[in-house]
């Protein structure tokens, strides 16, 4: 589990499985987010939860750096924890995050991610949600002033 090995303990994006080297620390919310099911199922086939543990405080971890009106943004460099892309959406490289903390919430009986996905849909639904005469459609805003 080197890939956690960042000094914020979020996952690196890259990680050569041979050597251990890690690439480029800049990496998104969805690589993140999608560890919850991952090592999740990995730690209830095993027995062992520190590979759910290691996950979820990377999640946690996220989750504390998200904006003051509840949003992340979509690249953050997991050695400093300092957003390097502030555009959020519901779409590729952060749908993953918002998505697995409800599945994981439910499919693990986690009241931590149940309370982080409740705070999160608010801010989702009030800065990207747009309703047209089509339909419900949801976009883009800055993760700061959405």
């Amino acid at each position: 589990m080197k890939e956690f090995n960042s000094p914020t303990g979020m996952p690196y994006g890259d990680i050569n499985l041979a050597t251990g080297a890690v690439g480029r620390p800049v990496t998104n919310p969805a690589e993140i987010g999608t560890r919850l099911i991952e090592f999740g199922a990995l730690s209830k086939l095993t027995g062992d939860t520190t590979y759910y543990n290691v996950a979820k405080r990377a999640v946690m971890k996220l989750y504390s750096l998200r904006s003051k009106i509840g949003l992340v943004g979509n690249a953050i460099d997991v050695d400093t924890g300092q957003w390097e892309g502030t555009d959020c959406s519901v779409g590729g490289g952060i749908d993953s995050y918002f998505e697995y903390l409800i599945k994981s919430a439910l499919l693990f009986h986690d009241k931590n991610l149940m309370s982080m996905w409740q705070t999160t849909l608010p801010a989702i639904n009030k800065y990207l949600r747009d309703s047209t005469s089509t339909g419900i459609w949801y976009g883009h805003a800055d993760m700061n002033t959405g």
